[in-house]
């Protein structure tokens, strides 16, 4: 397929599968909940909910991962916010909610990959003779790894936010607090998610940065260069080098003359 043609693929599959998410999570609720009922309501529903387009409009206009990753899914969060009666025990049952989170996790996987950059392909390519050879062991507990990670953020953070939404502390909560649960539930659900965020930067991808960068000897070589390379002094071999050249040069001069 033409690059062109596959940008423009790859920009209407992740804005159709941004804007299912946006339907699911941001626009229904509301409307079942009779949340949005009344002018005023209505009014400022349609700026939250529809403000919450423009990062996923902008991030598939030019391609950002800050945008369509985070500043979206994170926008689709201020309905509930604004409107605390969305995220009540009765819209999303355990069939509803599993539907919605691989809704969110399609167009997450499907953001991350079209989106990717990519180097332009050269004119010509020659296979290299290693590419032949079988993938080593240790790309392949690599991938293993990677792998793991997918499915740490897709499991522990469905299972976060449905032990907020639908697990014993919604009912403790309306022990709690009568008549007011929808707003603790909100408040709820949004303190599990920044838990999760810190917990899988400083936790899970934090305890792996060392076997993700790759081998800790050439990073730590590179280190070394980069930090001599900052000090723009050159090293004693250098010195010791001109010093030999300038020698030779002295001599040839002397058999010259």
């Amino acid at each position: 397929m033409h690059s062109g043609r596959w940008r423009a693929y790859a920009d209407a599959v992740v804005l159709a599968l941004g804007l299912n998410v946006w339907v699911s999570v941001a626009v229904l609720p509301g409307i079942f909940t009779g949340a949005w009922s009344g002018t005023a309501a209505t009014a400022a529903a349609a700026i939250v909910a529809g403000g919450a387009l423009l990062p996923l409009a902008v991030g598939v206009w030019r391609r950002s991962d800050v945008l369509l990753l985070f500043a979206f899914p994170s926008a689709l969060l201020l309905p509930s916010a604004l409107f605390p009666k969305t995220v009540a025990a009765h819209v999303y049952g355990p069939g509803r909610f599993a539907l919605v989170a691989a809704g969110l996790l399609g167009y997450l996987a499907g953001a991350a990959l079209l989106t990717a950059r990519s180097p332009r392909p050269p004119e010509r390519a020659r296979t290299l003779a290693a590419a032949a050879l079988p993938l080593p062991p240790r790309w392949r507990r690599r991938r293993r790894v990677y792998r793991g990670l997918v499915a740490v953020v897709a499991v522990f953070a469905a299972a976060l936010v449905y032990t907020a939404l639908y697990g014993t502390n919604r009912a403790i909560l309306r022990d709690m607090f009568p008549g007011r649960v929808d707003p603790f539930v909100t408040l709820v659900t949004l303190g599990a998610l920044g838990l999760w965020l810190v917990l899988f930067r400083w936790v899970f991808v934090g305890a792996l940065a060392a076997h993700r960068v790759g081998d800790r000897d050439l990073v730590r070589r590179l280190a070394a260069l980069r930090a001599e390379a900052r000090r723009a002094r050159p090293r004693p071999t250098f010195y010791l080098a001109v010093t030999v050249a300038l020698a030779c040069m002295a001599w040839l001069l002397w058999l010259r003359g």
